[in-house]
């Protein structure tokens, strides 16, 4: 017994320590700067429009453990394929998104930016789901007629925001 508690308070430290040194982003920081409206396309989102392109997405971060952190963001694009410039600006965002709020190392950035890309050329297709690390993509098109058309994608990870080996994240509030 003796043995035990002090290896019990050298694990409590250690979970100290990590969140003591865990960053704390923004959300709304990693698209400053764009214009961000609420249109009748995505009425309970901010809408960020990237002018020069024309490209309108909805964009949404999730508490999903109730402490402010983002646990889950999901973009929502108004058509199922986007131009080669608009992928630019798409696998960008969800690459800032990634690391900053997600903890996503750089290393894996190409990877989910192919899986984009390709999931991009296969516009009619069933949801898909990739895992890179302890990030996950879930992507859905969305068909209602010719006209409305909607691709979405889900970025979501395993574990607790803030808490080791999480600890880059990011607040939906302030900034």
């Amino acid at each position: 017994m003796k043995v035990l508690l002090p290896l019990a308070l050298c694990l409590g430290l250690g979970g100290l320590i990590s969140a003591a040194q865990a960053a704390d982003v923004p959300f709304d920081s990693l698209f400053r700067g764009q214009s961000t409206v609420t249109d009748a396309l995505y009425p309970n989102m901010p809408t960020l429009l990237f002018g020069t392109v024309g490209l309108r997405l909805g964009l949404q971060g999730i508490d999903t453990t109730g402490d402010g952190h983002l646990g889950a963001a999901l973009l929502l694009g108004d058509k199922l394929q986007f131009s080669a410039l608009e992928m630019t600006i798409l696998t960008q965002l969800v690459g800032n998104i990634a690391t900053q709020c997600f903890n996503i190392s750089p290393d894996r950035l190409v990877n989910i930016s192919d899986w984009l890309v390709k999931r991009n050329s296969l516009p009619l297709v069933a949801v898909r789901k990739a895992t890179f690390g302890p990030l996950e993509l879930t992507y859905r098109p969305w068909q209602y007629s010719t006209t409305q058309q909607f691709a979405s994608l889900v970025l979501s990870r395993r574990g607790t925001p803030g808490q080791d080996p999480w600890i880059n994240t990011c607040l939906l509030t302030g900034g």
